[in-house]
């Protein structure tokens, strides 16, 4: 069809939608972007390039495809939330914290992508040293996804780093637990809040079985059970 049809973009789009959905993301990318070529004022198919560049770790595309996107589509807050998570992939924090900010002013009605917004907004004012901001950005994020492991996890591994606030991390970090099991990070973090209560024995218990689960792999966890075993002479 693209042999005969070269200068229809819909042609594109739909043999990119075929190579999409068989997870052949470099080539579906190309023709999408032919269709985008031909045809810019459609927006699901800007929408699949930025997936396939976050699917692909293309974070300088994604950047440069979500601010032409932003020019076409200015209202669309999903951009922004693109656009933002490039910049703070290519440690451009600041400028991250502005395009997630822009996106949620543009959110109506939409508990998820808020959620989403003020997730990553929380990270980005963490690695610019915002505490106070990104636990702000996480507890707003919350309320409108209480259930999202992801950010009871890392709200309440940041808290632990700072030792703040422990009693609602440990409540947050075990949430986190339940709600996705076997993940050796979610265990790490609960482990290193008991650590920070001093309750080593029951760290110890945690951060071996992140340890069992993959956890042998990171320095971090490795380095958390050395702090745990001194602390119990051992």
């Amino acid at each position: 069809l693209v042999d005969v049809y070269p200068q229809e973009a819909k042609a594109h789009a739909v043999f990119g939608d075929l190579l999409f959905n068989d997870t052949q993301y470099s080539p579906s990318r190309e023709q999408y972007r032919m269709a985008i070529e031909l045809d810019p004022e459609k927006f699901p198919i800007w929408q699949q390039v930025l997936y396939i560049n976050v699917e692909l770790n293309d974070f300088e595309s994604l950047l440069k495809e979500s601010e032409k996107a932003i020019d076409y589509f200015p209202n669309q807050p999903v951009l922004f939330y693109f656009n933002g998570v490039a910049k703070m992939q290519l440690n451009l924090h600041h400028e991250a914290i502005i395009s997630l900010k822009q996106g949620i002013n543009l959110t109506i009605d939409n508990p998820p992508l808020l959620s989403q917004f003020y997730a990553s907004l929380g990270d980005a004012y963490h690695k610019v040293n915002n505490d106070t901001a990104s636990d702000f950005s996480y507890r707003e994020s919350l309320k409108h996804e209480p259930d999202n492991a992801y950010v009871l996890n890392n709200f309440s591994y940041y808290l632990s780093l700072r030792a703040d606030n422990l009693d609602e991390a440990e409540k947050m970090s075990f949430k986190a637990n339940q709600i996705e099991q076997n993940n050796s990070a979610f265990m790490d973090t609960y482990g290193w809040i008991l650590y920070q209560k001093s309750d080593f024995e029951k760290a110890k218990f945690w951060i071996e079985k992140a340890l069992k689960n993959g956890g042998n792999e990171s320095p971090v966890i490795n380095e958390h059970y050395g702090d745990i075993l001194y602390r119990l002479q051992k």
